[in-house]
């Protein structure tokens, strides 16, 4: 391979090395646990929650869970694959069926909530 083919075929490399990377890197997301902003029960009640952690509805769910949400990033149900209605039971939605978040399901009037508008940011 002559010196000008070589440097041509390192080049072309280069060129699509960010192209393939994208097409790579492009795929659905793949994630788990729960949303600071509105904020999630889960998030609320672990010891990050600032001052919802200290309300009584968090005090509830942390003494009916047993223990405090300390992960409450792995709150997750895997290949729920929109069959949440069928995979998670009525009244579990908020801890997703899972023993561990159990103290999430407790209902109540006084969990913290943010009032959202259809439509709007």
């Amino acid at each position: 391979m002559s010196r000008m083919t070589a440097h041509r075929t390192a080049m072309a490399g280069a060129a699509l090395a960010p192209l393939l990377l994208t097409v790579w890197a492009a795929g659905p997301a793949q994630a788990h646990g729960a949303p600071t902003y509105p904020v999630s029960r889960v998030y609320a009640c672990s010891p990050q929650g600032g001052s919802q952690a200290g309300s009584a509805a968090c005090k509830a769910a942390i003494a009916a869970n047993g223990a405090p949400f300390t992960y409450w990033d792995n709150l997750r149900v895997p290949a729920i694959n929109g069959r949440d209605r069928r995979l998670i039971p009525d009244g579990k939605l908020c801890s997703g069926g899972l023993p561990d978040y159990k103290g999430l399901d407790l209902a109540r009037t006084d969990w913290p909530s943010t009032r959202l508008t259809p439509g709007r940011s």
